[in-house]
């Protein structure tokens, strides 16, 4: 996880760069291209090859809509927002997902993670600041891909244990490239200069490591477990902007990722305790003949 983070950040930050020379539908196309490329790279040394009949698997469809979805959103988005701002907003993943498990899955979750849910949402609309001077509402597109994460996340993590590893990343990164030729027909795309096709391309590489990293992560250990590690991005993504943009968040930003940071953190450790208690109770109920 640490690993998918890093990767994801330094893809956010040669994506914002790129952009800036180039329309993000072209810069999507041409990170796509170097991304499946070496996932071809990898199936040709590696193996195992893809089989068709496991890309019309419901769970792996509907992680890549989520994951098409959140890359356009965010991504456009991020072009507009300074990169520490986008990146504290989407560390909200762990609140949603626990809401959206709540709401659509019927799980259990009590008065303790709802409360540390909307102190996480509160931490948000410190970030985003609605009404505000210092209001962007590209802020409200990061907060958007957000749900679209969560639902990539939760697809993921039930995505039949049959599927390799490689057919999962090979939809990703098809689709997201596929994403990019769709997006350029309202574009008026320019002929990339050499930095502009080596950010591209570096992007490319960055997201194929932090997308093996990431599907690596959420198959093989419980999402409760992994999820806190998420939370490295923001020292990343803080480093990046400050040298290559000069950011520097203001008290608000802080105080704000610290509420979304804090309240993720806790609803985690309440469904660690909760998954344990249950074990217990199943545990013992089930001792009898």
């Amino acid at each position: 996880m640490c690993g998918a983070m890093l990767g994801f950040v330094s893809n956010d930050a040669l994506v914002k760069l790129s952009s800036e020379a180039i329309p993000l539908g072209e810069v999507l196309l041409l990170r796509g291209i170097a991304s499946t490329l070496l996932v071809a790279a990898a199936v040709t040394l590696f193996g195992p090859v893809p089989r068709w009949r496991d890309f019309r698997d419901r769970a792996l469809i509907w992680r890549t809509v989520g994951d098409v979805g959140a890359t356009v959103i965010y991504l456009t988005a991020l072009t507009r927002l300074p990169i520490a701002n986008a990146t504290i907003v989407l560390q909200t993943v762990p609140l949603v997902v626990a809401a959206v498990g709540a709401l659509v899955f019927k799980e259990h979750v009590g008065w303790r993670r709802w409360a540390a849910i909307l102190v996480g949402l509160t931490g948000v609309a410190i970030v985003i600041r609605p009404g505000l001077s210092g209001f962007n509402a590209y802020s409200l597109m990061a907060f958007a891909a957000v749900f679209l994460i969560a639902l990539r996340d939760i697809s993921t993590s039930r995505v039949p244990a049959a599927i390799p590893t490689i057919t999962v990343l090979t939809a990703a990164v098809v689709a997201t490239m596929l994403s990019g030729v769709a997006m350029g027909v309202g574009e008026s795309w320019i002929w990339p200069n050499g930095t502009a096709l080596i950010e591209s391309f570096g992007a490319g590489v960055c997201v194929v490591i932090a997308y093996s990293s990431i599907i690596i992560a959420l198959r093989s250990a419980d999402l409760s477990l992994t999820a806190p590690f998420r939370y490295t991005i923001i020292i990343w993504a803080g480093l990046y902007g400050y040298f290559f943009w000069g950011d520097r968040p203001d008290a608000l930003t802080i105080v704000g990722g610290a509420l979304i940071v804090a309240s993720g953190i806790f609803t985690l450790y309440r469904e660690q305790r909760s998954g344990r208690a249950a074990r217990q109770k199943t545990s013992i109920g089930g001792a009898g003949p």
